[in-house]
């Protein structure tokens, strides 16, 4: 049974219609961006710091990271677009109503002076 390797790599969908709401990348270099969670996740560990918070911020967002292209399953394992990630990730600060474009101070974030919750 052999198939054209053409047939099996053929889109089905375009780019944009995939990456909803978001432009496609024009190179077509999707695919290439994909990483592994744990390999997003190192680079950013002041924002994930263990597996386990980044495993439940993608429980919590999953159907919008989906929805945005920021998270795929195309070979069975979950996989991240680290652009758009990282762009759904900076969404909810907007979208919680935080302050955005600068750091929280210790009074803002309702911290004391040693950093503990007031």
């Amino acid at each position: 049974m052999s198939k054209s390797i053409d047939k099996l790599v053929a889109p089905t969908h375009s780019a944009p219609d995939l990456i909803t709401g978001m432009n496609a990348d024009p190179a077509g270099q999707v695919v290439v961006r994909l990483v592994p969670t744990e390999e997003y996740r190192g680079p950013r560990t002041h924002l994930f710091p263990s597996r386990e918070s980044l495993a439940w911020f993608i429980r919590r967002h999953r159907d919008d990271l989906v929805s945005g292209g920021a998270l795929r399953i195309p070979t069975g394992r979950w996989l991240v677009d680290p652009e758009l990630f990282d762009r759904f990730v900076l969404s909810l600060e907007s979208k919680r109503g935080l302050p955005t474009g600068r750091y929280l101070s210790a009074d803002d974030a309702g911290l004391n002076d040693r950093g503990r919750a007031a």
